[in-house]
């Protein structure tokens, strides 16, 4: 994880896949605050993850700033309601995002 965690801080790398992990809401934030800063990845995958809304927060900061990221998919990740609402309030300042991936994260009706 440190190597990938380096890649992105030197923007060598476009696409980030993190797959049926434990990602913890803090492991979450030092990603975003990475990709505050990140001109490189276009694709964001946090799939089968535990990320949470917590980790939702502090992704739609990220989103908020990111210039790169064109394809973000979070299906499966936790973040219900509230993770939704973070996302979606992040991604109506980011002009960038085509493709955003939701299913399988306990969203209901007030989503």
């Amino acid at each position: 994880e440190n190597n990938l965690l380096k890649a992105i801080e030197q923007d060598e790398v476009e696409v980030v896949q993190v797959h049926g992990t434990d990602i913890t809401p803090a492991m979450v934030c030092q990603l975003s605050s990475l990709l505050k800063k990140n001109k490189s990845v276009k694709k964001l995958e946090i799939i089968n993850s535990s990320m949470s809304n917590a980790g939702a927060f502090f992704l739609g900061a990220a989103l908020r700033v990111n210039s790169t990221i064109s394809q973000l998919d979070l299906s499966g990740s936790s973040i219900g309601n509230k993770g939704l609402e973070h996302i979606a309030n992040a991604i109506s300042t980011n002009n960038t995002l085509e493709y955003l991936g939701l299913s399988k994260n306990g969203i209901g009706a007030l989503g």
